[in-house]
């Protein structure tokens, strides 16, 4: 409820009124006798009175109130104002470059032998440096997101054309459904000759709908030579059943796991049969979040094949 010339205080008794009115009559609808609640937001002033009335709306809903009235300090006002600003940047850095690839080395515990996982940062317009933490979601929410997989896939492919190392790119499954960013992804892979030392990471950040389309893209990768990693088991959608059906590589424990397996007995057993399990299968096996000796020394005891964490190497910018 949005009104221009009215106090708050009249504002919400007829709100109060209204609710009453409603509530207090019962609906016939194909002979079924329905009772009606409201929620209601309010709003006075002069500017944007629809989206102020809706902000305070949703905060009424989310708080299981009858009424709320709009105020800029509400959760829901400054989440609004956050996410404009942070698609200002994400807009800002696709438009000026400003998708920077970064990289984390991951440790094989047997040879030593060092590999990268590429990772994404945007610069912002006062030169901070952002983590995909801070943006990622409002990137999907803007569509933007698919501009800066596509960035991160060039600029990773390019820099380790003419390196050796092995590398890997992070995939969501909106990538996998998105058929422009899958086929970048193979002609690039194919420009660069990168295919055959690329592990695709399959980030699972929404539940898989088919897993035809999932294993109709593994299928594709590994044509071309690429290795494909299931990343943050433990955690999520990710679950036994899921891994036996599909035909991937590498299994990537999540780190909320291994940070505390050193203090948590039953973290430690949970992260021992997930890798027995990965060992059956014959898959390899990452730890992520390796971040003190004590950890290190855990996971390689269990027969983790590579390490990823603070311990070895904090992420840094690439190129």
């Amino acid at each position: 409820m949005a009104c221009g010339n009215i106090t708050l205080k009249s504002l919400q008794s007829l709100s109060r009124d209204f609710a009453r009115s409603l509530e207090k009559n019962n609906f016939i609808v194909d002979d079924i006798n329905l009772s009606i609640s409201v929620t209601i937001g309010l709003a006075a002033g002069q500017y944007k009175l629809l989206s102020h009335a809706e902000i305070a709306h949703l905060n009424a809903k989310k708080n299981n109130k009858g009424y709320a009235i709009f105020d800029e300090e509400l959760p829901a006002y400054k989440e609004m104002i956050e996410n404009i600003q942070i698609t200002k940047e994400i807009r800002s850095a696709i438009s000026h470059n400003n998708i920077l690839l970064f990289g984390q080395k991951i440790i094989n515990n047997q040879s030593q032998e060092e590999k990268y996982e590429a990772l994404m940062r945007i610069r912002s317009e006062d030169g901070r440096i952002i983590s995909p933490f801070f943006f990622l979601e409002q990137a999907k929410k803007a569509k933007l997101y698919p501009e800066l997989s596509r960035s991160i896939i060039k600029q990773a492919c390019h820099y380790f054309k003419d390196r050796e190392s092995a590398f890997s790119i992070n995939l969501m499954i909106e990538d996998i459904k998105n058929e422009k960013t899958i086929a970048f992804l193979f002609d690039t892979l194919k420009k660069t000759n990168t295919a055959k030392r690329v592990i695709l990471e399959i980030v699972e950040s929404e539940a898989i709908e088919t897993f035809k389309e999932v294993e109709d893209f593994i299928q594709d990768a590994k044509a071309l030579g690429c290795k494909v990693a299931i990343d943050d088991f433990g955690t999520g959608y990710s679950n036994f059943e899921y891994i036996t059906r599909l035909n991937i590589d590498i299994l990537k424990i999540d780190g909320s796991l291994i940070k505390n397996i050193h203090i948590d007995k039953n973290t430690h057993l949970a992260v021992k049969t997930i890798v027995n399990f990965a060992q059956v299968l014959n898959l390899e096996v990452v730890a992520e979040f390796v971040h003190c000796e004590e950890v290190q020394q855990i996971v390689k005891d269990l027969g983790v094949t590579y390490s990823q964490g603070y311990l070895f190497h904090q992420p840094e910018q690439l190129g």
